[in-house]
């Protein structure tokens, strides 16, 4: 039990999952009126089947955390409905991560990063000064958009790999076509 002691370590460990395949953690630089340049951080879900949302908003919730709700704008008529579920709130998300961060595996370094960015941020609080972005926070945003680069799947050295049938007649470079070299060397 985690917290509050509402939440088992099953439901956090399912919505540290459901966060891996459908959430997000962002951090985005944006101007206020003022014309100052802020750095956010951000929890999203974002998904076309209600229950599975409606699911993560009362586990966020149980949780201390209460989830904005957009209905996403479909770009096509035929595309289905989606809803957004996200907090933007530094102390809200610094619930939700450290509560998920433990059982995250594929955004747990972005995880690790935003939360020492709501830490450093949430610190100042209370101290009756205000403390302007620098570049201490600007490298936190950096630092994450080159996490956010997708990387490149490892080169196997392995010849077991589904090869890609080709319709017959189809002219095909061997040297260029990595399939038809692997399926050459068996």
């Amino acid at each position: 039990m985690i917290g509050n002691q509402q939440v088992s370590d099953v439901e956090i460990g399912w919505l540290a999952g459901s966060f891996d395949a459908d959430g997000c953690v962002s951090m985005h630089m944006q101007q206020t009126k003022r014309g100052e340049v802020q750095c956010r951080a951000e929890i999203a879900w974002t998904n076309t089947n209600w229950i599975f949302l409606d699911k993560v908003m009362s586990l966020c919730s149980r949780l201390g955390v209460n989830l904005c709700v957009q209905e996403k704008t479909r770009s096509k008529s035929y595309w289905s409905r989606a809803w957004n579920v996200r907090t933007g709130k530094l102390s809200k998300a610094k619930v939700l991560l450290e509560a998920m961060l433990p059982y995250l595996t594929v955004k747990a370094e972005r995880a690790k990063l935003a939360l020492d960015f709501i830490n450093r941020r949430l610190s100042f609080i209370g101290d009756g000064k205000i403390h302007p972005y620098n570049d201490k926070d600007y490298a936190y945003f950096i630092k994450f958009r080159k996490l956010n680069k997708r990387p490149q799947p490892p080169e196997t050295s392995s010849t077991i790999e589904t090869p890609v049938f080709r319709r017959e007649g189809s002219r095909v470079d061997p040297k260029k076509d990595r399939s038809a070299r692997i399926l050459k060397a068996a």
